[in-house]
């Protein structure tokens, strides 16, 4: 039976910075193609990763995402307290755009669907942040990821999967909700693969793009679409990468050798276009 990655409260994501030729890359749509090396539109990049995705799509989501953030900075003179602005967004974002956590879901379908999971929320809480103008830092652990915002006032974790104590300003709750980030494992079923690469780093807005691609390769290994998975853990190495993300490769490869029904000649070919785009030596020190 395969190895399998499932994700429940807490999303596995992975990211780190990749370096390989851009003309190996498949892309699975004229959208992808289109905006994938376009630095300056960063809302298009980050919905890219669906091949669901079209450039009139990503137009209506800037519109509504421009109405809202106008909504919100009409409201900031409101607020006495820069946190209580912060926290206002935080859950009137969640009251509106997140209705359902559903593993690995995409950030465009986030938007239209308004499911979500750890990476696509955090990664609105983001867009919006950034475009409040309000400092933040998004950090990705061992099995979750989450953001810290800065205020003259003092800090805040932002927690995006959790809708009714997600905004967490208090200094010793802090510490146990890190605490508990970094020591919880996955536990373990007959179905389940549980990496042994252990980070806790910070998530550029470039590897926030990578992210997304590295879900959605993870999801293509669940669905046993391994030349899919191959092609966008690609195109995740190409923004980010770390020990997780080439760990992941080994599994890709180990997962291809071991299938009981590919053919030798599609083993090769599925082996040889991932094993020249990872970092061998660091995945299997890391197992």
């Amino acid at each position: 039976m395969l190895n399998k990655l499932f994700f429940t409260f807490f999303c596995l994501v992975a990211f780190g910075v990749g370096a390989q030729n851009p003309g190996h890359l498949l892309f699975h749509s004229a959208f992808e193609k289109q905006v994938f090396f376009r630095e300056e539109d960063n809302l298009a990049r980050l919905l890219m990763a669906d091949p669901n995705s079209t450039d009139l799509e990503k137009n209506e989501h800037s519109r509504l995402l421009d109405e809202y953030i106008m909504h919100l900075q009409g409201k900031r003179a409101k607020f006495r307290s820069e946190l209580d602005f912060i926290s206002m967004v935080f859950y009137k974002t969640h009251r509106r755009f997140l209705k359902q956590y559903t593993p690995l879901t995409s950030f465009g379908e986030m938007l239209k669907e308004k499911n979500y999971d750890c990476l696509s929320a955090t990664t609105l809480y983001t867009v919006l942040l950034e475009r409040l103008g309000v400092e933040h830092e998004v950090i990705e652990t061992t099995y979750h990821i989450y953001m810290k915002v800065t205020t003259q006032e003092g800090e805040a974790l932002i927690e995006s999967t959790d809708p009714i104590y997600g905004f967490v300003t208090d200094p010793g709750e802090i510490k146990s909700r890190l605490k508990g980030f970094l020591s919880r494992d996955v536990r373990k079923k007959n179905e389940e693969y549980s990496f042994a690469s252990k980070i806790h780093d910070p998530v550029s807005r470039t590897g926030l793009v990578g992210l997304q691609y590295y879900n959605a390769a993870i999801q293509a290994y669940n669905n046993g679409e391994f030349e899919d998975s191959i092609n966008l853990l690609q195109k995740a190495l190409f923004f980010r990468r770390n020990a997780r993300m080439d760990e992941f490769g080994l599994l890709l490869v180990q997962t291809i050798l071991d299938h009981p029904t590919l053919s030798a000649d599609d083993k090769s070919v599925y082996v040889n276009k991932i094993a020249g785009q990872i970092d061998l030596e660091i995945a299997l020190a890391s197992r």
